[in-house]
């Protein structure tokens, strides 16, 4: 009897997506269970979670079925940040075609970043001034933090088709790259976010929107295999964006972020300081060793070894000019 109730609840859950989650303290291995396992001493867990995590180091539980604490280990709200907009476990991506400007607000708000909803609330309201987003699956598997800016559209006129944007940090990378995403004006499940090139791995994929894609399964797994998605937002330590520093310690880190540049370059603090100024803040490169962004663009069609070097070498005033 229980292989027919676990065989029907895989179906249900494949055809409706109704089986519900395991509460926080629990987790359920296989598909198909009929009933959640908890986690042991030592162990932590979010609702729905397929298994359980070990304690931090420096901290322990005792009892078995202990829950994760409030706010998800991608999205601390002793951070900053704050969940505003989630999409539920599902076949179906964000509700919103604001396109993540954060304007539209439906459903039941909620601070639970695992829960059985999908809503949206006013960003700028929640969190006026704010600066960073951060995009993760329900279980915070897979997430990434990037800025306005490097999502465009409606944040600052820039529209685009396939274009390498901007990423602070994501859960493959603990420093700044870029990767492939769509944010078209005519298409309204746009943008398309995700942690590598889009197209790549639709498994990386942690942002859509207009509902999609009920009916192209490939898009919507990482929904049903992460517990949904969220978007999360922050103003950075409270305060605005980095403050750029043009010295010898930042273009040194510029140069060890950047192998093309430390190449072409080594550590000439100068040299790196004027690339930074005529190519790296139009391409989305940072300057600081803390992380200083700027507008982002397609790199792919350039060739920084060919920059003149002595020339660079010899310029002065560059602070100035950046001003």
């Amino acid at each position: 009897m229980s292989n027919i109730v676990a065989l029907l609840c895989q179906i249900q859950s494949e055809l409706e997506y109704s089986c519900a989650n395991c509460k926080a303290g629990k987790y359920a291995a296989a598909a198909g269970s009929t009933v959640c396992t908890d986690c042991p001493a030592g162990k932590i867990s979010v609702a729905g979670a397929t298994a359980c995590s070990n304690c931090e180091a420096g901290k322990f539980s005792s009892d078995v079925g202990y829950s994760a604490p409030l706010g998800p280990s991608c999205a601390p709200a002793s951070a900053g940040w704050k969940l505003v907009r989630r999409a539920q476990r599902g076949r179906a991506w964000h509700t919103a075609t604001d396109s993540c400007f954060g304007s539209e607000a439906y459903g039941i708000p909620t601070t639970d970043s695992t829960a059985d909803t999908t809503f949206s609330v006013s960003f700028e309201e929640t969190v006026p001034g704010y600066d960073e987003l951060l995009f993760a699956t329900g279980d915070c598997q897979v997430w990434l933090i990037t800025t306005k800016d490097a999502i465009g559209g409606p944040f600052n006129g820039e529209y685009y088709g396939r274009q390498k944007r901007q990423i602070l940090k994501s859960s493959i990378n603990a420093n700044p790259y870029t990767a492939e995403w769509l944010n078209r004006r005519e298409r309204p499940e746009d943008p398309w976010i995700s942690v590598i090139d889009h197209d790549s791995d639709y498994g990386m994929l942690v942002y859509g929107e207009n509902g999609c894609c009920t009916d192209l399964a490939s898009r919507t797994q990482v929904l049903v295999d992460h517990n949904g998605a969220n978007v999360f937002i922050r103003k950075r330590n409270g305060e605005g964006p980095p403050t750029l520093t043009l010295d010898a310690t930042n273009a040194k880190c510029y140069a060890d972020r950047y192998p093309d540049l430390k190449a072409a370059f080594g550590y000439n603090t100068n040299a790196l300081i004027d690339h930074w100024n005529r190519h790296g803040k139009t391409e989305g490169r940072y300057f600081n060793c803390g992380g200083q962004l700027s507008k982002t663009v397609d790199t792919s069609a350039c060739n920084f070894k060919n920059d003149n070097v002595e020339y660079i070498t010899s310029v002065g005033g560059v602070t100035d000019h950046w001003r």
